[in-house]
């Protein structure tokens, strides 16, 4: 991940007024898919998942460890981005 996306997840989070993390995190994974062009079907078939599923993840979040490395795989991203 470059430092434009970096910057532009710290201003998309410093203007949110969500106090629920899990709802931070999900905004996170939408704004990344949408930066990587991709929509919820294309990013379910990289992460072996339904579209469902993803757009599940852009509402509540997400808790399971193993998706949270693979999505951070995915994005180039740190962990650290997908916090709660």
């Amino acid at each position: 991940m470059d430092n434009n996306t970096n910057e532009l997840i710290d201003q998309v989070l410093k203007r949110m007024k969500e106090s629920n993390p899990y709802k931070r995190q999900a905004r996170i994974i939408r704004l990344l898919r949408e930066i990587e062009g991709l929509d919820q079907r294309q990013l379910g078939q990289l992460l072996g998942v339904d579209h469902s599923t993803i757009s599940r993840y852009e509402r509540v979040g997400c808790n399971d460890f193993k998706v949270l490395c693979r999505l951070s795989e995915v994005f180039g991203s740190s962990l650290d981005v997908f916090k709660v």
